[in-house]
């Protein structure tokens, strides 16, 4: 990780923990909201030997300590809202079987006790 006044270059499976999307809150709002940042950093793609790299490289100085801002981009978020969704299906799913599972268990334990 390199910084300066006025650059800064980070090694993309490092950037993760580092910088966060400049939206306030991308999940709910995808289109932006009054209380988004502003984003101080940019993703450039560069090729070593043939190999693809991302980087991030800063768009304005960026003072220490001040957080690093980066637009992951309308894809990656609704991308992100539809595993979200997936999830809460399949929780409820989860939560249905629970539930008839106890309903059943009760009736077999009903069913039992009448029969002695």
């Amino acid at each position: 990780f390199f910084s300066s006044s006025s650059f800064l270059v980070a090694c993309v499976f490092e950037f993760r923990r580092l910088v966060n999307d400049y939206r306030f809150d991308p999940i709910n709002f995808p289109h932006g909201c009054p209380l988004d940042g502003e984003e101080n950093v940019s993703f450039v793609e560069v090729l070593s030997n043939g190999w693809p790299l991302v980087f991030l490289v800063s768009v304005k100085p960026i003072r220490g300590g001040q957080e690093v801002l980066v637009d992951y981009s309308a894809k990656y978020w609704e991308g992100f809202r539809q595993v979200l969704r997936r999830k809460q299906f399949c929780d409820d799913i989860y939560n249905a079987l629970q539930v008839l599972h106890s309903h059943l268990s009760a009736a077999e334990v009903d069913k039992k006790e009448k029969a002695l």
